[in-house]
Order: C-alpha cells, then sequence, then structure tokens
C-alpha cells in the first residue's frame, strides 16, 4: 500500500536548484508528485530526481521533466522510481515574468543584467504593449523592484514588479 514518505511546499527561487525535502536514504520505490498550479503563461519549471547507484557513490539526475505555461493538468505525477541507495526530489523555476516600464528596446534573445543586484537572465518573450517580460534565469541572484535589467544604459526594464517566486505543494509517496 502506498503511503506518504515526507511532503511540504517550496517557496520557489528563480534560478536556484530546490532539494524537495531532505535525501531518502531507505531502499523503496518512491514517486515524486508537485502541484504546479502556480506556474502561469511563459512560466517554465524543471523537476529531476537524483539518486545514487552505489552506498559511496555520487546522487546523479535520474529523471527530468520540464513544464512550461499554465498546464491543463497541474499535478506532475513522476515515474516511479526504485532506488536501493539514495532518493531526492529537485526543482527549479527557470523563468519568470517582470513587468515595468521600457525605456529604449529590450528584444527576446537579448541578455539583460540588473543595474543593483547583478542578476542576468535572457528575454524569452515580451507582450505587444512592451509592458511584460518572461525571463531566462541566468544566475541565481535575483532582480528587485527598484534596479533596472538592462540591455545597455540606453535600453532597459525599469521594473516595477520582480519578485517572481511561486509556491509549490509537493510531496513523495513511497510504494
Amino acid at each position: 500500500m502506498a503511503t506518504q514518505k515526507t511532503s511540504g511546499t517550496q517557496v520557489a527561487t528563480p534560478g536556484t536548484e530546490h532539494a524537495l525535502g531532505a535525501e531518502i536514504t531507505d531502499a523503496g520505490a518512491y514517486q515524486l508528485t508537485v502541484d504546479l498550479a502556480a506556474i502561469g503563461q511563459g512560466d517554465i519549471v524543471e523537476l529531476w530526481q537524483e539518486t545514487k547507484v552505489l552506498t559511496g557513490g555520487t546522487r546523479r539526475k535520474s529523471l527530468v521533466g520540464v513544464f512550461a505555461h499554465a498546464q491543463a493538468a497541474p499535478n506532475a505525477l513522476a515515474i516511479p522510481v526504485e532506488v536501493l541507495h539514495a532518493f531526492q526530489p529537485i526543482l527549479v523555476h527557470r523563468q519568470f515574468k517582470v513587468t515595468g516600464t521600457l525605456t529604449g528596446a529590450v528584444a527576446v534573445g537579448d541578455t539583460v543584467t540588473g543595474s543593483v543586484s547583478g542578476a542576468t537572465a535572457i528575454v524569452a518573450w515580451v507582450n505587444s504593449g512592451n509592458t511584460e517580460w518572461r525571463l531566462l534565469k541566468l544566475n541565481t541572484t535575483l532582480f528587485t523592484d527598484t534596479e533596472n535589467a538592462e540591455v545597455d544604459g540606453s535600453n532597459y526594464i525599469d521594473i516595477t514588479d520582480g519578485t517572481p517566486a511561486l509556491s509549490f505543494p509537493w510531496e513523495v509517496i513511497e510504494l
């Protein structure tokens, strides 16, 4: 009979790998479930499971799933994995939205850098009114609501909302 091994809610900082709970070292068969209802148009979330082949070995990715945009079926179920030595689920929020005011031109494919934070990202999408941008994170530093995301000094987004952290409920089931 399946039982819940561990669970929680992860507030995901864009560009950061978040371990979902502590590493499970008990031998068994496990399945990860994550509620992705929080992601919207333009968001990208990666989920993967890391396992060890040998007792003293290194954890490595064993399954990877990439989820983009709002999900019609938001509960993501990973393929069950049988492990002998270690199991660790990981979540990364890769792409997120910022809103602001445009000065000059910022286009899809441009790399932008935070004028204060030094955060970097690639512009992945721009709405038709040039008021919303989807950014694909290149480092783990966060953009702030009080800085510009700059291509250069003449082409930038004056960010008015750059707090893109989303919450994801999750659980690991032991089968």
